[in-house]
């Protein structure tokens, strides 16, 4: 069940789940922000967006590197997180 979610809140990456369910692969840029938000989170972009009180299309926009997290969001989101602004920003490493 948690493979579907991920699938349609559009974390997934996996071509041929995704093919198998008739839905489109989202290309994630950001792979260890997407981690982080399914594994160690286990919520989808939509928790981790209303965890943050921001819109979840602003996540999808992280997740595909279109904009970046203002300083005070990354000190938001390693507040709520537990995390050091070391490790929020590595959070936000874009794959090669």
């Amino acid at each position: 069940m948690k493979n579907i979610q991920l699938a349609i809140s559009g974390i997934a990456e996996n071509k041929e789940f995704n093919d198998e369910l008739g839905l489109k692969t989202q290309v994630i840029v950001r792979p260890k922000l997407a981690d982080y938000i399914s594994n160690k989170l286990n919520m989808n972009k939509i928790g981790f967006a209303r965890m943050l009180k921001i819109s979840p299309a602003a996540v999808s926009k992280w997740l595909n590197s279109y904009t970046e997290p203002s300083v005070d969001m990354i000190k938001r989101i390693g507040r709520y997180c537990g995390l050091s602004i070391a490790e929020v920003i590595d959070l936000f490493e874009i794959k090669e």
